[in-house]
């Protein structure tokens, strides 16, 4: 796993935090999360697929910090596996791969809570 993996357990909640370097003020960017069994998959087999669109998902928290949000409802179809993801923003007709990296979700043992 590198760097910027992710592992979490199905069915729990997760808020991570993102801080964009390298721009100066990200309002106004459109920033997407994907996540895949594959990365050569098209976006629209994606397992996971969070956006600045939906604000309960991601959020821009100020000029260069974002919150998104994993709910137990993004997950509830998948497997635990290794999957991969990226974040990727989209800003003054650019587009910027800010992370990429496993996600690993693994299987809860308490289901009932």
């Amino acid at each position: 796993m590198g760097a910027n993996a992710i592992q979490m357990f199905k069915g729990d909640d997760r808020t991570l935090q993102l801080s964009v370097t390298g721009v100066a003020d990200i309002s106004g960017a459109t920033l997407m999360m994907t996540v895949k069994t594959d990365p050569s998959l098209p976006d629209a087999q994606a397992s996971i697929q969070l956006s600045t669109a939906q604000p309960s998902e991601i959020q821009v928290t100020g000029a260069t910090t974002a919150t998104i949000n994993l709910a137990p409802a993004h997950m509830s179809g998948l497997d635990a596996r290794a999957y991969v993801y990226d974040i990727e923003m989209q800003l003054a007709g650019k587009t910027h791969t800010l992370a990429k990296d496993d996600f690993i979700l693994l299987e809860d043992v308490t289901k009932g809570v």
